[in-house]
C-alpha cells in the first residue's frame, strides 16, 4: 500500500484471479503471476513469484489462502475513533457554514425581490399616468426586464 501501485499488465483480467497485478512477493517485491494448475481430476488456483533469484520462486500459493488473508486483511481496517470523530466535527462545521451561507443568500435574494417588486409596481403607476403609445411599450419592456429578474408574473 506505500510502495508504488502496480497495473496489470493482462488484457483478460477475470474474476478468477481478482488480485492478479496488484499482490506482490514477499521477498522480492515483483507482482505475483496467477494461473490454474491441472491435478488429477481438476484444475486449482494458484499464485506464483516467477522472478528469477527470489527466494520465493517457483513456490506457489493457494487462491483462497491469499483471497482470504487479504480479505482478512481489509476486515481488520478501521479507522481510529479519534479520527472518525473529527472527520465527524470538520463535517458539522462545513455542514453549518454551508447552511448559514444559504440563509444569507436566501435573504439578500429576497431583499432583492423586494426592490425589484416596488420598481415593477412604480413602473405600473406611471404607466396608468401615461398618453404616449412609445413611452407605453417602453415601460411594458421595461417591467417585462424587471420580471425575468425575479422570475415572476403579473
Amino acid at each position: 500500500m506505500q510502495g508504488k501501485s502496480y497495473t496489470p499488465a493482462r488484457k483478460n483480467l477475470d474474476e478468477d484471479f481478482p488480485l492478479r497485478g496488484t499482490v506482490t512477493c514477499s521477498d522480492c517485491g515483483n507482482v505475483l503471476t496467477a494461473c490454474w494448475t491441472k491435478g488429477r481430476n481438476k484444475r486449482y488456483p494458484y499464485y506464483y513469484c516467477f522472478s528469477k533469484g527470489c527466494e520465493s520462486y517457483g513456490k506457489s500459493i493457494k487462491r483462497d489462502t491469499l483471497e482470504g488473508e487479504f480479505a482478512d486483511f481489509l476486515d481488520d481496517l478501521r479507522p481510529a475513533e479519534v479520527l472518525v470523530k473529527h472527520i465527524q466535527q470538520m463535517v458539522r462545521i462545513w455542514w453549518d457554514y454551508r447552511a448559514s451561507q444559504t440563509k444569507e443568500r436566501a435573504k439578500a435574494l429576497a431583499q432583492r425581490s423586494q426592490v425589484i417588486a416596488r420598481k415593477i409596481d412604480s413602473l405600473m403607476e406611471k404607466l396608468v399616468e401615461a398618453d404616449s403609445s412609445t413611452i407605453i411599450r417602453a415601460y411594458e419592456s421595461k417591467i417585462k426586464k424587471l420580471e425575468n429578474r425575479t422570475g415572476c408574473d403579473r
